[in-house]
């Protein structure tokens, strides 16, 4: 996963964006001990190697969330941001039990990690849209959603557009979500 990391970085740098200099340096596991305790659950070894790559996006006040964007439309949020958001929203009624905010718009829709009370090596990955009534698996686990998004860099299904913001194919997008998650009913039609 480290390697996908590595390479989108590596991509942004290359289409001109400012999030690789935004990304903040990784912490150390007795840090994100420290965080996953405030939990009432466990995050997963997958998560766990995320936030040891680097912590998020440093977002400042005024900035253009396009800007910060790991992939069109969502930036990666760091570990202390995502617990204030779980610890914010683990009671709202769309919220479900175990959810983990991965990846965030800036406007309420997220990519949460579904963790629970036994370390696991994985978790899937849900799509929440504030106000759908349907909150659906997107991706089988975080190393899948990197390698889809990787894999969008490298094939241009994600690119930025005359107007300078990353945009989506979304058709060439699916059939790549689809290639890595072919379990995953979103992908299927």
């Amino acid at each position: 996963m480290i390697e996908e990391l590595d390479r989108i970085v590596q991509f942004l740098a290359r289409l001109g964006r400012a999030t690789p200099a935004l990304l903040q340096p990784g912490l150390s596991s007795v840090d994100i001990r420290a965080w996953e305790a405030r939990l009432p659950f466990l995050l997963p070894l997958e998560l766990e190697q995320l936030y040891r790559w680097r912590n998020g996006t440093r977002v400042n006040e005024g900035d253009q969330l396009d800007t910060v964007y790991f992939f069109p439309g969502f930036y990666l949020l760091s570990l202390e941001e995502a617990v204030e958001i779980f610890m914010e929203r683990r009671d709202a009624p769309q919220w479900r039990e175990g959810w983990f905010p991965v990846f965030a718009d800036g406007g309420g829709d997220f990519y949460p990690a579904l963790c629970s009370n036994e370390k696991k090596e994985t978790a899937e990955i849900i799509g929440f849209i504030h106000g759908e009534p349907q909150q659906p698996v997107e991706y089988k686990s975080l190393a899948a959603m990197i390698k889809t998004i990787d894999a969008c860099y490298a094939e241009g299904a994600f690119f930025v557009s005359e107007d300078n913001t990353l945009e989506i194919d979304d058709d060439l997008h699916r059939e790549i979500a689809h290639r890595f998650n072919p379990e995953i009913p979103e992908w299927q039609s």
